[in-house]
């Protein structure tokens, strides 16, 4: 399991809603998210994961800490260190 889908499992248990919730509120399907959460699929666009810690009514801090995550997750560590 990557950092990016255990700390977005983390937050969806923290939020205490429903992956139900979550779902309809982010506009999501609730399998599509729960295999974020175990990873099993990182989502092709970002705009998806923002959907997503939208409904989750998440701080700035934790959607920053997320979305960074998802970018590292996404490119590889070894090109996001690259970058950094």
């Amino acid at each position: 399991m990557s950092e990016f889908s255990e700390k977005l499992s983390q937050e969806i248990r923290r939020t205490n809603k429903p992956l139900r919730y979550l779902a309809e509120a982010s506009g999501l399907q609730l399998d599509y998210i729960s295999k974020m959460s175990r990873g099993k699929r990182i989502p092709q666009e970002e705009e998806k994961l923002k959907c997503l810690l939208d409904a989750m009514e998440c701080v700035q801090r934790t959607k920053e800490t997320l979305l960074r995550l998802y970018r590292q997750g996404k490119m590889g560590r070894a090109r996001w260190g690259c970058m950094q």
